[in-house]
């Protein structure tokens, strides 16, 4: 007789030992073992810590019987059909057989697919990958958000640079270069740290993976396709958002790049709105809620990528 692996490492049992089953009865076991209908315990109430109060025990036939009264008996059989055989007909042949061989019995026929361990293991495949790129998909947006952002903090800092490029006659495409190499390292860099990071997570997610799903056999190669689809994702996402502020500042027409200064500064966004909010303490201490009305867009955008972020924590 052998134990469930599930049942013996939740109470930390040893590989032999001694059972106690109903009736006061005393079994000795020899081993633990993992058995493909039960990959997964499954119990009244779902998978979760089901091991905990579902021990599973494997012996002859003869040796259940006889524990449990049942000489001749049986409660379940496995039924393997060869390749090509149509399923529908050969359940109806033995729906017909059952009924002439066991009058008054009745019997209830399960294809694998219908086993609560075999969905479990299966069907949470396609809810788990859509989870996964979702959370990409978030991830890519909070990047995305966050070059824009800092692209354009780039571009409004060298507005009267680029102004007096213009002036020179410095062709706008030579004045884009800079912020856009450097949106570039941003995405090169980032992404390189990205799968540098993949790898490490990808090393640990799969230990708890195997750690949950006790499979006999586990691959975990290098999927290079989804790594290249991801860094050239992510480069492509970053350079075409970053082409946004560049090409509104080389539009600019020069004397307005130029003109940058107290005076020629004048009131942007939703900063005027201010004054007619109910907030709190001087001018320096209103100086942030200011800031943050000025740019609507900028902000916008911060928050957009915060919130990318914490949804992809949550």
């Amino acid at each position: 007789m052998v134990l469930d692996v599930h049942f013996a490492k939740h109470y930390g049992l040893p590989p032999e030992g001694e059972l106690g089953l109903s009736g006061d009865a005393r079994v000795r076991y020899v081993g633990h073992v993992l058995q493909p209908e039960h990959f997964m315990i499954m119990g009244e109430h779902g998978s979760f810590l089901a091991e905990a109060g579902f021990a599973v025990v494997f012996t002859s036939l003869e040796t259940v019987q006889h524990l449990s009264g049942k000489v001749g008996e049986a409660n379940e059989m496995v039924v393997r059909f060869v390749s090509g055989v149509d399923r529908a007909a050969a359940r109806s042949e033995l729906e017909a057989a059952f009924a002439n061989a066991v009058p008054g019995v009745t019997a209830e026929f399960m294809p694998i697919e219908q086993e609560r361990a075999f969905r479990l293991l299966y069907d949470d495949l396609e809810g788990d990958q859509r989870f996964y790129n979702i959370f990409a998909a978030l991830i890519l947006c909070g990047a995305a958000f966050a070059a824009f952002n800092l692209v354009s903090r780039i571009v409004e800092s060298q507005r009267r640079e680029i102004g007096i490029g213009m002036v020179l006659g410095v062709p706008p495409r030579w004045l884009a270069a800079r912020p856009l190499l450097v949106a570039a390292e941003i995405a090169v860099l980032g992404v390189a740290l990205g799968i540098v990071v993949g790898l490490v997570l990808g090393a640990l997610m799969s230990g708890v993976m195997q750690a949950f799903f006790p499979m006999p056999v586990w691959e975990t190669s290098l999927q290079v396709g989804i790594y290249v689809t991801g860094a050239l994702a992510g480069v492509g996402l970053v350079l075409v958002t970053s082409l946004i502020p560049v090409v509104r500042a080389v539009r600019v027409p020069p004397i307005d790049a130029v003109g940058v200064g107290i005076r020629e500064t004048t009131g942007s966004g939703l900063a005027g709105a201010a004054r007619w909010l109910p907030l709190p303490g001087n001018t320096v201490i209103q100086f942030p809620f200011r800031n943050v009305l000025r740019n609507p867009r900028r902000t916008l955008l911060t928050g957009m990528g915060i919130a990318a972020a914490i949804a992809t924590l949550i």
